[in-house]
């Protein structure tokens, strides 16, 4: 599988995220074939926006951080 997670686990995470209002899960049929499709929901899509912006700023502090570091070593 892409995620390296047996089946049992897999559904467990997107059973978890989906209570968490992360994402919307539709569940059908190809002929016989069950097919689980996964989405983002509006919610989830904050929650990433969110995450992203947080590490940008931990990014810019650490590299902010790192250069007043340098400085004060080559002094």
């Amino acid at each position: 599988s892409l995620t390296g997670l047996t089946k049992g686990n897999l559904s467990n995470h997107l059973q978890r995220l989906e209570q968490g209002g992360l994402i919307e899960i539709v569940k059908t049929f190809r002929g016989r074939t069950p097919r689980t499709v996964a989405s983002l929901s509006p919610g989830g899509r904050e929650a990433i926006d969110r995450h992203w912006e947080r590490l940008e700023a931990l990014r810019v502090a650490a590299t902010a951080f790192g250069a007043v570091h340098q400085q004060r070593e080559q002094e």
